[in-house]
């Protein structure tokens, strides 16, 4: 169709001018949300917390970063990245700055993720649910929050979003294309695409599997296998390469190494033991959306147990309405493929505690579709339950808008969602490290200032909180030799542990906050994850507070000073 006679065509027209319309109602609801996310992407000292982890790296592909060949980055960069998403930050590092790109990535992803979303809810109930549907993706706090940062994970949303929609569409093969690519940027997509796959194809009966209405076993068999097949080529690289930092860390380790459980490196929820899939489901719906202007969450309601009792039957009889809108508004194939992606899920989640940890962590494969169904269900279904009344049939989209908005009005916005680190001081500080030389190793207490270190000063470290990963034993261990050889050196009295951080470790400098040997400082003593702390309380019992990087004999070896941070460059202190 040319131009002249798609503007003449009043069904394209109307449609361009729906879209336009939602456009411009999403804009004035979300106009403070998206003014501050301008604000936050200028900055480079505002970021998510996980960037710390994934981007350094990439310095190593620009002239003025790091020099050195680092375990720490090595790891990240084999066992941790999968191959696609190293691809791309290797490609755009010899152009760009890495932090630029792991800010920008995210909003190029999640305007993907709002035009799948859209394009999948107005299959299903046209403007009026794409409107809802769009709006309650904007107002969630969990889409953004997990693609700060342009990090793997960040992939996730968009790439099952992709994945949600060939289901509802009935596209097969696209589906196989978003489990191959998900193994590419984020393996746990791969797990739920490629299961739902296998379901439609073998579990359905032929009528309600789309484009593969006539396929035979033998050919759906043929699609799977090579669909499997170019998954695990294209994971493989990433799994030998992790196998090369030890075997996998197991629950049944914990005995022997805290930092893998409770107390541990990781916060409840994502190390063992895990919750039923029932509970992650309930914890992720209710955690989506923000803080009311009566100061509740969704499905918050008050301790009286009346009232909870009452609060739990009327969402479930909402929820049951909201089901039965679905069905009778969505064609009754698209009902039956989506509920094999749930039945997806819930076996995903199921391995994933079977074989742990090879699956990654349970509890993500809800974190990652129960807001997807969320989104596409909830708007679809009050659509179908409002036009199914005869009396408000007329006026179902008119209702449904209303309903939405007046949502989106009473639960505010989640502006600074995933940007969890706003660095206010210390800047001097990071801005001398990054014009130390290319080579240099920088090592201090691994929470706090210093774990901001590789990501603005541009240089390797000896060991961050951000990078102190349990997840091979290899690489384990060696974060425990480090952090005990830290411990000894920072809170100890004698210089030896100083000189053999040096000498044995190779670091360069030493990164000093005097505030965690000052009496009666939040700080005191610094704080870190089990199996350390007896290690710590016991050398600051021992030293009563005179470490020696307190006292007046590393004064030479200091190279910069800013309030209470202290830089000492090692190799001065035989001197």
């Amino acid at each position: 169709m040319s131009l002249g006679n798609w503007f003449h065509d009043s069904s394209s027209v109307k449609i361009a001018l729906k879209i336009l319309l939602i456009i411009a109602c999403l804009g004035v609801i979300h106009h403070r949300e998206f003014a501050e996310h301008i604000r936050n992407v200028q900055d480079f000292y505002v970021f998510n917390d996980d960037v710390r982890q994934y981007i350094p790296p990439f310095y190593r592909y620009q002239d003025d970063g790091p020099s050195s060949e680092d375990y720490i980055t090595n790891y990240y960069l084999q066992a941790v990245s999968p191959i696609g998403f190293r691809a791309l930050y290797q490609w755009a590092a010899q152009y760009w700055d890495p932090r630029a790109v792991s800010k920008v990535l995210p909003y190029l992803l999640w305007a993907s993720l709002l035009v799948t979303l859209g394009i999948t809810s107005w299959k299903l109930g046209g403007a009026t649910t794409c409107f809802a549907t769009l709006a309650l993706t904007l107002l969630s706090a969990v889409f953004f929050d997990r693609m700060a940062g342009g990090l793997p994970r960040s992939f996730g949303f968009p790439l099952l979003a992709l994945a949600l929609s060939a289901v509802v569409f009935g596209r097969i093969y696209w589906t196989g294309i978003m489990t191959v690519l998900g193994a590419a940027f984020y393996p746990l997509v791969t797990v739920i695409s490629g299961m739902t796959m296998a379901l439609v194809l073998l579990v359905l009966p032929s009528k309600y599997r789309g484009e593969a209405v006539a396929w035979s076993y033998k050919k759906s068999f043929a699609v799977l296998l090579l669909t499997a097949g170019l998954s695990a080529a294209t994971a493989l690289p990433q799994l030998q390469n992790g196998a090369s930092y030890g075997r996998r860390v197991l629950a049944s380790d914990v005995e022997n190494f805290p930092e893998a459980g409770l107390g541990g490196r990781y916060d409840p929820g994502d190390a063992p033991p895990f919750d039923h899939v029932g509970t992650e489901v309930i914890r992720t719906v209710l955690s989506q959306y923000g803080v009311s202007v009566f100061g509740l969450r969704p499905g918050e309601v008050p301790a009286k147990a009346s009232v909870q009792v009452l609060s739990a039957i009327g969402l479930l009889a909402l929820l049951i309405m909201i089901l039965k809108g679905f069905k009778k508004q969505a064609p009754e194939a698209v009902t039956f493929r989506l509920l094999m992606m749930v039945l997806a899920t819930g076996i995903a989640h199921a391995v994933a505690l079977i074989l742990l940890p090879y699956l990654y962590i349970p509890s993500r494969y809800v974190t990652y579709t129960a807001p997807l169904f969320l989104v596409i269900i909830v708007p679809v279904g009050l659509y179908g339950m409002v036009a199914s009344l005869r009396p408000l049939k007329e006026k179902a989209s008119l209702l449904t808008v209303t309903l939405v908005a007046l949502f989106v009005i009473v639960f505010a916005g989640h502006r600074g969602v995933g940007y969890t680190v706003r660095v206010a001081s210390h800047r001097p500080l990071y801005s001398f490290i990054a014009t130390l030389p290319p080579d240099s190793v920088i090592a201090g207490w691994p929470l706090g200032i210093m774990d901001n270190v590789p990501y603005l000063g541009r240089r390797n470290a000896f060991l961050t909180y951000e990078t102190h990963q349990v997840l091979h034993m290899g690489y384990m261990q060696e974060m425990r030799k480090r952090m005990t050889a830290l411990i000894d050196a920072y809170l100890g009295q004698d210089i030896q542990p100083l000189l053999d951080l040096n000498k044995r470790f190779g670091v360069d400098y030493l990164l000093v906050d005097k505030r965690h040997f000052v009496k009666g400082s939040p700080l005191n003593p610094p704080w870190y994850f089990a199996p350390f702390r007896e290690q710590i309380l016991s050398l600051v019992v021992q030293t009563q507070g005179n470490a020696f990087v307190m006292s007046n004999r590393v004064d030479p070896a200091a190279i910069f000073w800013g309030g209470d941070i202290l830089l000492l460059d090692l190799r001065l202190l035989e001197q």
